[in-house]
């Protein structure tokens, strides 16, 4: 028993993330190079991209996302239109779906086609088999982001904004904020936040 205490207290000092299986991955710190960067993953436009192929001059945004939590659900609209705007701006963005869609089939190829097709997605929306690049990530939640610069180096992951429920209540928008300094040469304010959402359904 006092072994098994202390392994736990070790895995949460490392920042360790306990998966299905007992498979323990730590959590991606700032400063961290892309994980997995040139591994291709199907997207739902019929094509394969990956992490590095959709980099933008200014940096890469990786979202981890699914169609079955309904805290995507409510960050979609807010977060396909600021995709929009940073895209413009030199940003590259991923969406990428982790969940098991044997054990969750809302979450198969043809859901997350239907979720693009519907949300007007401007960036790949792609599958993660075996959920390998949630576990390279540290991911644990839908959504959860990972703001990388134009070195490729981990600059703020956590929530997109404060006010998952209401769009209308943001006050400290996260994401954006990280983005804006990223472009602008200053220091992020908030490197680390928790993220907000589902937990992703390892495979």
């Amino acid at each position: 028993m006092k072994r098994h205490i202390y392994s736990i207290c070790i895995a949460v000092t490392l920042g360790l993330i306990t998966l299905p299986g007992g498979v323990l991955a730590q959590a991606l710190a700032t400063g961290s190079s892309i994980p997995m960067k040139d591994r291709a993953m199907q997207s739902v436009s019929g094509e394969t991209a990956s992490i590095g192929s959709v980099k933008g001059e200014k940096g890469t945004v990786v979202t981890f996302w699914c169609k079955t939590c309904p805290w995507v659900g409510r960050y979609e609209e807010r977060f396909v239109a600021l995709a929009k705007s940073y895209q413009a701006k030199g940003f590259g963005f991923i969406a990428i779906n982790s969940n098991d869609p044997v054990g969750y089939p809302g979450d198969n190829f043809d859901e997350m086609k239907a979720q693009a097709d519907a949300g007007d997605y401007t960036f790949p929306y792609v599958v993660d088999v075996g959920s390998e690049v949630a576990v390279a990530f540290g991911a644990k939640r839908t959504p959860q982001v990972f703001v990388f610069d134009s070195a490729d180096k981990l600059a703020y992951q956590g929530a997109i904004d404060d006010s998952p429920a209401d769009a209308a209540k943001v006050a400290d928008a996260y994401l954006a904020n990280a983005l804006d300094a990223i472009l602008s040469g200053g220091a992020i304010a908030q490197a680390e936040t928790k993220a907000f959402g589902c937990t992703i359904k390892f495979q």
